[in-house]
């Protein structure tokens, strides 16, 4: 048996998601009060740092919801692309040119924690059929060097499996889609996607266009599945009993919130693109320069 620990708000919405994803195997799990524990490594070995002569004893892995920085706070690394030393993440959070480094707390230089840097970066990008598409992504360039990538996620339930990404290249997503993300503390988070193209021009700041908009039901009322800080986590398919695929429809970039008055507060979406629409755009249409073009659109992947 294996608990899960949920909170209080989020249980329903829980158990639905796991019984829509294990519906003959209900004993295996049990969702409880979520609790807290520690874990401390073995070994501490001070002084040592990442150098280049070093690397081989301390490569760094990133995975899907690793915590990187660009500077001042943190956000999430995606995946890997066509090879592992093309990166994905959020374009908000960093620019071209600049170092991306391991998130750290502690009073370590960026350059022991650099991992690589920013290549490239897209906001809105406008379709050949005219109508403008919200990309919201950065590719990175990894330092193969100092980095390992590994394009996995660990699925507790029910005994621990090693899940694969693949990158959804489908049209349209299909309405009320469950899915799930791993979030910045390393825990999964579940909703469904209720529009798969939802648009806002009248935004002041960053207009939304083609976007999708994910959430869980608090009651009668949607309520976003990520936080901030979520910036980056993938936007996933819940995993099967057959396979130890799941596959990739965005990446999460902000939150939309939606004050209609409601007695119970304002609503809101995870919002995140739709990674593959963002891709193939980028690849056939020539008024783009990007690295992604030295691939033709069907064969660029989580690697």
């Amino acid at each position: 048996m294996v608990r899960i620990g949920v909170d209080t708000p989020y249980k329903e919405e829980a158990d639905r998601c796991l019984r829509e994803a294990f519906p003959h195997d209900h004993d295996l799990y049990e969702i409880c009060d979520p609790w807290q524990c520690s874990y401390q490594p073995g070994m501490n070995v001070p002084g040592i740092s990442c150098s280049s002569k070093l690397f081989q004893q301390c490569q760094t892995e990133l995975g899907p919801s690793t915590r990187i920085s660009c500077g001042k706070g943190f956000f999430l690394f995606s995946g890997a692309v066509t090879n592992s030393e093309r990166g994905l993440t959020v374009a908000h959070a960093t620019k071209p040119g600049k170092e991306i480094a391991l998130y750290s707390s502690q009073a370590s230089s960026d350059a022991e924690r650099t991992i690589g840097q920013c290549l490239e970066t897209y906001g809105n990008l406008e379709q050949r059929s005219g109508e403008k598409l919200s990309a919201d992504l950065a590719l990175l360039k990894l330092n193969s060097k100092t980095c390992l990538v590994n394009n996995t996620v660990r699925w507790p339930i029910p005994s621990g499996k090693t899940l694969r990404i693949k990158l959804y290249k489908g049209q349209k997503v299909p309405d009320d889609t469950a899915v799930m993300i791993l979030d910045k503390n390393g825990n999964f988070q579940y909703g469904s996607i209720r529009r798969d193209h939802l648009t806002d021009k009248k935004l002041q700041d960053e207009k939304l266009h083609n976007v999708l908009a994910i959430s869980a039901k608090k009651g009668e009322k949607e309520v976003s599945i990520t936080q901030q800080g979520d910036s980056g986590a993938l936007v996933m398919s819940l995993p099967s009993n057959e396979s130890e695929l799941v596959y990739v429809y965005g990446i999460a970039t902000g939150i939309y919130t939606n004050d209609n008055n409601n007695n119970d507060g304002p609503e809101s979406l995870t919002v995140a693109n739709s990674l593959w629409d963002v891709i193939y755009e980028l690849c056939i249409n020539s008024d783009y320069r990007t690295d992604l073009r030295n691939n033709t659109p069907d064969d660029i992947d989580f690697v």
